[in-house]
């Protein structure tokens, strides 16, 4: 026979224990809640890149996340620790034009490309073709932004390296393109060793007919043949406008004219070797 007293302690014990298991599955669910949190932000850790950039020389490190590896980036001199610091890339296809062996993807290397940042090598450019080299807009791209796609190749060096922007004056209000010093080099049969010698290509076919192209220069005369030309052009005119008390002594009218006439013709010996070597 049960009485109420002890209905009651096994109530109260029924209770008791109810209310502990209740804990405990709380208590369960609560951990397995930390356990999956935590492996998720361990996940998460993984993944997500380190907030600390070493800027370690690496070809395998990408640790701005922009697609350029580390060494990629320190070898063009850009920053491997910030995403808006990235290198030339024509093609796009984040190896630098540095370290890219074919700048425009057409298959030909830049040892031998002739129009090493035209994948069209000139097949989609139509005459008339005009350049001013004036610096507004619209802009012709190209290296230098001047609307040259490659220069003359030797089929040995990498075309980057067959100019040199330092030793060029380009653009400006003016319009200009000078080559300021120009080193050895010629353009004669299959040497092709001529420096900073910038070219495009253009889409020609047998029913193009015959086009021309054309340049200007620059004060022509102002080089060895223009120094020539003054030195006779001045005995001449000092001949004819001035007195004979303001002329030059007769020696150093002798030492114009051997001047003149040698410098004139040295001028006319390189104009016409360049012209029609």
């Amino acid at each position: 026979m049960v009485t109420v007293e002890t209905w009651r302690a096994l109530r109260l014990k029924s209770s008791f224990c109810i209310g502990v298991a209740s804990l405990l599955a709380v208590a369960a669910v609560v951990g397995a809640r930390g356990v999956v949190r935590d492996q998720a932000m361990g996940l998460r850790k993984s993944v997500l890149p380190t907030d600390v950039c070493t800027g370690a020389y690496s070809t395998i490190l990408d640790e701005d996340g922009d697609h350029y590896t580390n060494a990629d980036e320190i070898d063009n001199g850009t920053n491997p620790c910030s995403a808006a610091s990235v290198p030339p890339d024509f093609d796009g296809d984040f190896i630098s034009d540095l370290n890219d062996p074919d700048d425009d993807n057409d298959g030909l290397p830049d040892t031998s490309d002739p129009f090493a940042i035209d994948p069209n090598n000139g097949n989609t450019t139509n005459l008339p073709v005009n350049l001013t080299f004036d610096p507004g807009p619209p802009s012709p791209g190209g290296l230098l932004n001047l609307g040259f796609t490659g220069l003359m190749t030797n089929g040995v060096t990498n075309y980057a390296n067959l100019f040199d922007p330092t030793l060029m004056t380009f653009g400006g209000p003016d319009g200009f393109l000078t080559i300021n010093a120009v080193p050895d080099g010629v353009a004669f049969s299959s040497l092709n060793s001529q420096r900073n010698a910038l070219q495009f290509g253009v889409h020609v076919t047998p029913a193009t007919g015959l086009f021309t192209t054309q340049t200007r220069i620059v004060a022509p005369f102002a080089g060895v043949l223009g120094c020539g030309l003054w030195c006779l052009a001045m005995i001449w005119v000092e001949w004819k406008q001035l007195p004979a008390v303001y002329r030059m002594s007769k020696w150093l009218l002798a030492l114009t004219v051997i001047a003149g006439v040698t410098m004139t013709a040295i001028g006319c010996y390189v104009t016409a070797f360049t012209w029609w070597r």
